[in-house]
């Protein structure tokens, strides 16, 4: 896979065997019939090989971070729905789809435990692809295999989770975070990354806001986010986020000022996230779609 937010020159341990876009291309819509000239020469046995393990730690063998942004580098998902069409259409080709399905249903679950709330979503698309294969193929739903409906309450409620781990969620939230069975984890990642960016400017006017962030990490040993602890241990940068001229060093000065700023960060980063949920499947459907932008925008001062 490539990585966004790496440094320069940054590049997968096992470069040599990415994906070349040009494929990614030619899949087009009717990639499950795809011919055996788009995987030619491309080694597909890694998939398989992914059946002994546990759980995917997207921190422990990351590709070097750019120093221009907040966070760690981050595999671009995108790059796996190449590969998991590719499976899929070898599979059909070679009269042996159920072993393809059953890998590229791994790929989505190891894709489920990274603890990333837009990795989970990825994952929910690739199983997407694997319960369009089906449908096309007249293949039956394993007894063990999601269906619409399961898909439709899994993509709400990990949108709903999301609101328990915001700043904003309300203090009576917090006992009913522990009780989430669905996204919990990806949820307080990805609350803890908005809280954090923003902490220079907010640490000292949110205090209550952030005291329960603390809480909440402090309140989930289970979860790994090696990366995300660290950095929430580390002491913010005094300059952080400090503009640049002489009047944007004035105004600085001003302790309203990064109060301001920051909430205005906050303002723009956050979603309602319980829309999301009421919503239903027709907007989270086309929120988790391939390709589409991230769920909670990047933000840079």
């Amino acid at each position: 896979m490539s990585w966004r937010l790496a440094g320069p020159g940054a590049s997968s341990k096992r470069g040599s065997q990415a994906l070349n876009p040009a494929i990614l291309e030619r899949l087009g819509d009717g990639w499950l019939h795809a011919g055996p000239e788009l995987w030619s020469g491309v080694d597909l046995s890694w998939m398989r090989d992914l059946a002994p393990y546990d759980h995917w730690d997207v921190d422990y063998n990351s590709a070097p971070p750019s120093t221009c942004f907040p966070f760690d580098a981050e595999p671009d998902l995108r790059d796996l729905f190449g590969w998991a069409k590719l499976r899929i259409a070898k599979g059909v080709h070679d009269g042996a789809v159920e072993p393809a399905l059953d890998e590229v249903q791994e790929l989505a679950r190891l894709c489920f435990t990274t603890e990333r709330h837009e990795n989970l979503l990825f994952g929910m698309g690739i199983l997407g692809l694997v319960r369009r294969a089906r449908g096309d193929l007249g293949l039956p739903l394993p007894v063990t295999g999601i269906n619409d409906e399961d898909m439709t309450r899994l993509l709400r409620a990990t949108w709903a989770a999301v609101a328990f781990a915001q700043l904003h969620a309300p203090a009576s939230s917090e006992d009913d975070f522990a009780r989430i069975a669905v996204g919990r984890r990806a949820a307080l990642d990805e609350g803890l990354r908005t809280a954090l960016f923003v902490r220079p400017l907010l640490g000292s006017a949110w205090r209550a806001e952030y005291a329960q962030m603390v809480r909440l990490l402090a309140a989930a040993p289970d979860c790994r986010l090696a990366a995300m602890r660290s950095r929430w241990a580390t002491p913010d940068d005094p300059q952080a986020g400090r503009p640049d001229g002489f009047w944007g060093r004035l105004l600085w000065r001003l302790p309203w000022t990064r109060r301001h700023d920051g909430e205005v960060l906050v303002a723009i980063s956050e979603q309602d996230w319980f829309r999301r949920y009421e919503a239903g499947s027709a907007e989270a459907m086309s929120s988790s779609a391939p390709g589409k932008a991230r769920t909670q925008p990047t933000v840079h001062p």
